[in-house]
């Protein structure tokens, strides 16, 4: 296939001091709104994996909550939406100020 490289599987996510960084913000930020959750290392594979792998300080896991992922039954609680993309639009903010250097 012209143009196709094969990366092979996704590399790991590093957790780097930045990343801890950006967590710490994140579930700061979710404490503040009253949504909480926490860290946690999962197997799988995740499109941030590349982004990591470049050297992009990256969290996975800010989408909507939901359930049943790749199946039929798989499900998004809308009322997610809101809150989580405010902890999104945060954690952007706190960057573009230089807050988590």
């Amino acid at each position: 296939m012209l143009g196709y490289e094969d990366l092979g599987g996704p590399p790991p996510f590093e957790r780097t001091e930045t990343v801890a960084r950006l967590a710490e913000a994140a579930i700061a930020l979710g404490g503040s709104v009253g949504h909480e959750f926490g860290e946690a290392v999962a197997g799988g594979v995740s499109d941030g994996s590349w982004t990591a792998s470049g050297g992009v300080p990256t969290l996975d896991g800010l989408g909507p909550v939901g359930g049943d992922d790749h199946s039929p039954a798989e499900y998004v609680e809308t009322a997610s939406f809101a809150t989580r993309c405010g902890i999104v639009a945060g954690l952007v903010a706190a960057i573009d100020e230089g807050l988590l250097g």
